[in-house]
C-alpha cells in the first residue's frame, strides 16, 4: 500500500496546485486526496492546505485563484489568462470581483467552472508568462512558472 498521509510518500508533493490525475497516477490514492491537509480549489486540482492567512489584497487573491488554476489551462491550445485576470497579474489598480477570465481561440472551447468565465478571440495571440511578485505558489508553469496572459 502507498505511503499514508503521516508517513513518507515516493510521490513529491508540490508547494503549488496539482492534477488530481497526475497524484493518482504517482500513487496517492483518492482516499488521500479527500484528506483535510488537502484544500481543491477547482474541480480535479487539489492543493496543500495552506496555514498562512489568506490573500489581502484583491490583486494577491486573483493571482492566487490563478495560480491554483495553472494546472487546468490548456497551453498547448494557447489558452491563456485574460480580460480583467491579466489586468491584476499585470498590476493594474482596478476594482473587479476575483472570479478568473481564461480565453482560447476557436474552434476550442472556452473554459467552464466556478468562478471561471471562458471567452473565445478571434486572432491568433501570443500568450507570455508574468512574474507576480509576493504571491505563495505563482511559480507553476513551464520553467519559469508564472501565469500565462494575453497581450
Amino acid at each position: 500500500m502507498p505511503g499514508t498521509l503521516d508517513q513518507p510518500h515516493p510521490y513529491e508533493l508540490p508547494g503549488r496546485a496539482f492534477l488530481v490525475g497526475s497524484a493518482v497516477q504517482s500513487d496517492l490514492s483518492s482516499k488521500q486526496l479527500r484528506h483535510p491537509r488537502f484544500e481543491a480549489p477547482y474541480r480535479g486540482v487539489r492543493r496543500l492546505r495552506r496555514d498562512s492567512a489568506h490573500p489581502k489584497t484583491l490583486r494577491e487573491r486573483v493571482a492566487q485563484s490563478a495560480s491554483d488554476y495553472l494546472p487546468l489551462l490548456r497551453l498547448s491550445r494557447g489558452e491563456a489568462f485574460s480580460h480583467t485576470t491579466a489586468l491584476h497579474l499585470h498590476g493594474a489598480p482596478i476594482r473587479t470581483p476575483p472570479d478568473l477570465h481564461v480565453s482560447i481561440s476557436r474552434p476550442h472551447g472556452p473554459a467552464r467552472g466556478a468562478l471561471v468565465h471562458g471567452h473565445h478571440h478571434g486572432t491568433e495571440v501570443e500568450p507570455w508568462q508574468v512574474r507576480v511578485e509576493g504571491t505563495e505558489g505563482t511559480e507553476g508553469i513551464e520553467g519559469s512558472h508564472s501565469p500565462v496572459c494575453l497581450r
